[in-house]
């Protein structure tokens, strides 16, 4: 039975692969494309990559040490809050994390829900219910077997995803004539760098409290340490792939850069 157990726990482990996967699945999120679009329309080109730059950099570093916590205790985030707060003052943080993430995929599954209503005109009330029913079934199928479900989830999605910003990438490049117009591009209203980063930065700030939740079945603290930089250079690629959106289409969501793009 022991032996069985010790089994059992090795294949919900997470290898570099596997964490950096689900990371990465983590980091895909269209209220990033928002973000991002809404940065870089008001930058210029080069202080848009500075921002997107330095956002990198401070992310990488909060989810590396949010990430540690549950690789070095391998314990999740209400178990950590309750030893280092007190069985009640671990409740502040625990229910901070929950408002964040909530109100996070509120606007997620909203900006989903009107992808599709847009997509579909002539019946936008039913298709932004789909739509909404169709991100909440992910979400549930992502967490019916824990690890093991989130394991072959990302393994599905984030390929498809990445290929999908890169063709975006490339083809809004293409129509708007190269990159030269991005590096001419002066916004009308300009916005300080610092605010930029602010923006990028807070963004997705509020789902490293939670990811202890993962990282507590990391194999090594090594696991965390690459996974991380990658999963946060996922979320900056899409502020990338958006700040060439807005400049070139003026489009600040996914679902309306695409439709541009036909």
């Amino acid at each position: 039975m022991e032996n069985g157990n010790k089994k059992e726990n090795q294949s919900t482990q997470l290898g570099i692969y596997a964490m950096t996967m689900i990371g990465v699945g983590y980091a895909i999120t269209i209220n990033n494309f928002t973000v991002g679009a809404n940065a870089g329309l008001h930058l210029t080109f080069s202080k848009g990559l500075i921002a997107i730059f330095v956002a990198w950099i401070c992310l990488s570093l909060v989810w590396i040490f949010s990430g540690m916590m549950g690789a070095i205790t391998h314990k999740n985030a209400a178990i950590i809050f309750r030893h280092l707060f007190g069985s009640k003052g671990g409740i502040i943080p625990s229910l901070c994390t929950a408002f964040c993430n909530w109100v996070w995929a509120i606007f997620d599954y909203w900006y989903v829900g009107s992808g599709f209503r847009n997509m579909f005109p002539n019946h936008q009330t039913v298709a932004f219910v789909f739509g909404i029913v169709l991100i909440v079934g992910i979400v549930i199928l992502g967490v019916i077997k824990d690890i093991t479900s989130l394991k072959w989830l990302t393994a599905l999605t984030v390929p498809v995803s990445l290929l999908l910003f890169l063709v975006i990438l490339v083809t809004v490049i293409a129509r708007c004539g190269g990159i030269s117009t991005f590096l001419a591009y002066h916004p009308t209203e300009e916005i300080s760098l610092f605010l930029a980063i602010n923006m990028l930065f807070g963004s997705f700030i509020a789902a490293s409290g939670a990811f202890s939740d993962i990282t507590y079945s990391a194999k090594s603290k090594r696991a965390v340490i690459i996974a991380m930089p990658i999963a946060m250079g996922v979320v900056c690629f899409q502020f990338l792939v958006a700040q060439f959106g807005a400049i070139g289409l003026a489009c600040v969501d996914l679902t309306s850069l695409a439709l541009s793009l036909g």
